[in-house]
């Protein structure tokens, strides 16, 4: 019998749980740990290495050890070890196959489902680069769930009376706060809303400038110009801040290391005062945050019943003083905050292993959804914290009179202008009625599931064409406008030549709308390519990695068919 568990799959730490009897409990790793550091190693003989091992041989190694790979995930970044190129998803997958490997050894049983949560402001290409890794790792059925709802559901879950839930997730590489309403057996968050670059990792980075600043003065030169002394560091630095939750003053003490004059020991003090002024802004940044997201649910700062902390970087003692004198409410601390995200995740996983039905939870969009204007306006679909699954239409009409095709460039994002949001994927509409300008009817219908996965279609309501797209991974761009050109110009290059040896290989298996859209978007490949036009390299760029990765699924199937046959 196959085990559904529940994976926080986390920026420095990984963990997982199950439910035993109505108790979510923990499953620990192969070192007995209730916590995985989510980093992956390759150790010179070959050898892959995840978690505590891995970590170990980031000082000797540090570019044969990967971390942090969830702030990449759904991007296009990747890392060449030894000749191979890994991208976020396959680091992601091996982290959740080693996770899915010690859970099968402690249950005795095998593991193929999980419940694997992500952060609430996590996009569209974010989920499915998730969703990705859970299957290279073997978990065929795979459900996302956000990870302040997961806190959430794992609280009230002990507390019948609570109905207004506020949750604080401060983990180590993002940071989501979200309101939930617990009504019974019903659980409807409000709102919701993160920063993806804002973690106990920031927090590491400054106090690691700090610590460097004032050793490097004492020795008279350079600590960073020595990579390994630098890895060092960053893990003493790691444990400091740790320690400044419960001590007023710590040391950070590197050992002897050899130099050009001979062996150096080089030490320093650090107290609690003086990391609250390094970290303060970043904290008042998620208070500022959680203040906004409260306003938008509608309960008020007297309508909280609970605050739930979750991720170990909400431990720090300026946090929840923070909180407390914004909100008035004292910290939860009934559940571990390493764990809280696992366990709630487990309950998910649990009911829907049963199939009860009493208990339904129901989440929300972190992101306006919509379409590109004439004149480059983002027009909202579906608005951010509409409660999902959802579908919404809106309808659409041409610019130009005699218009018989329409591009649908789909965005996300919570910006006025499409061009500084992100750009999840376009498609072409051909078959529209001829007609003077704002004459033709054009349905453009946005279906987001209960995973966050969005679906887009358009249809013109005269004639009855039509066309979809299941928006896949496109281009990592934060801000489209602050593209590097040049790499556009270089990256096109490549997406072409990609696409184009991905469908002489599955050319057969290629249906009409696949070849229709390929055809358009290779036609302005070569004329940008060709013209140098940096702009245009960077629209059609996102239009055709679109494209290649939907050829390269087509060609894996095609692969996987052939050997079961």
């Amino acid at each position: 019998m196959s085990r559904t568990i529940g994976i926080d799959l986390g920026t420095t730490n990984t963990a997982c749980a199950f439910v035993d009897g109505d108790e979510p409990v923990m499953i620990p790793n192969d070192r007995g740990r209730f916590v995985t550091p989510s980093v992956v190693g390759f150790s010179e003989h070959g050898e892959v290495l995840v978690g505590e091992a891995a970590k170990n041989q980031a000082v000797a190694r540090p570019d044969h050890t990967v971390s942090e790979v969830k702030r990449a995930i759904g991007s296009v970044d990747g890392w060449e070890i030894d000749g191979d190129r890994y991208r976020p998803e396959d680091v992601s997958a091996i982290i959740l196959r080693a996770v899915r490997r010690d859970a099968e050894a402690f249950l005795g049983q095998d593991v193929q489902r999980a419940v694997i949560t992500v952060p609430a402001h996590f996009g569209e290409r974010e989920r499915r680069a998730t969703i990705e890794a859970g299957r290279i790792a073997g978990l065929r059925n795979t459900r996302l769930l956000n990870e302040p709802t997961a806190a959430a559901l794992c609280y009230a879950q002990r507390s019948a009376s609570l109905s207004r839930v506020l949750v604080y997730d401060l983990g180590g590489g993002t940071f989501d706060v979200t309101c939930l309403l617990k009504d019974g057996d019903l659980y409807t968050v409000r709102s919701t809303s993160g920063d993806r670059r804002l973690g106990g990792v920031d927090f590491d980075r400054m106090l690691h400038e700090h610590v460097c600043d004032h050793m490097e003065q004492q020795i008279g030169f350079s600590l960073r110009e020595h990579p390994f002394v630098m890895q060092q560091l960053m893990e003493l630095v790691e444990r400091a801040k740790i320690e400044l939750s419960t001590q007023e003053t710590t040391t950070v003490a590197l050992p002897f290391f050899g130099t050009d004059t001979g062996p150096v020991h080089v030490s320093t003090s650090i107290n609690r005062q003086q990391f609250v002024a390094l970290v303060e802004p970043l904290v008042r940044r998620s208070v500022k945050l959680t203040m906004q997201t409260l306003r938008e649910s509608g309960f008020g700062v007297e309508g909280v019943d609970a605050l739930v902390l979750s991720g170990g970087s909400s431990r720090i003692p300026l946090v929840r003083e923070y909180l407390q004198r914004a909100l008035g409410l004292e910290h939860v601390s009934q559940v571990n905050p390493d764990e809280v995200v696992a366990r709630g995740a487990a309950l998910y996983a649990a009911m829907l292993e049963s199939g009860d039905a009493r208990i339904q939870v129901t989440d929300v969009t972190a992101f306006d959804l919509g379409v590109e204007s004439e004149g480059g306006a983002a027009v909202p679909v579906i608005s951010r914290n509409t409660a999902i699954p959802v579908t919404r239409k809106r309808l659409f009409t041409t610019v130009t009179d005699d218009q018989q095709s329409v591009e649908i460039h789909v965005v996300q994002g919570n910006q006025a202008r499409a061009q500084a949001n992100v750009s999840l994927g376009r498609f072409l509409l051909t078959g529209i009625r001829a007609g003077r300008s704002g004459e033709p009817r054009i349905e453009v219908s946005f279906d987001i599931d209960v995973d966050g996965k969005v679906s887009v279609s358009a249809k013109d309501l005269d004639t009855g064409a039509a066309q979809e797209i299941t928006v896949r991974l496109a281009p990592e761009r934060e801000n489209v406008a602050d593209a590097s050109s040049s790499d556009d110009i270089e990256l096109l290059a490549g997406l072409r030549a990609r696409a184009q040896m991905f469908y002489e290989q599955v050319r057969g298996d290629v249906d009409a709308r696949l070849a229709n859209e390929l055809e358009y978007f290779l036609r302005a490949a070569d004329e940008a390519l060709e013209q140098g036009d940096q702009e245009l390299a960077g629209d059609v760029c996102i239009g055709l990695d679109t494209l290649v990765r939907e050829l390269r699924t087509l060609l894996r199937t095609a692969e996987v068919a052939d050997v079961e046959v």
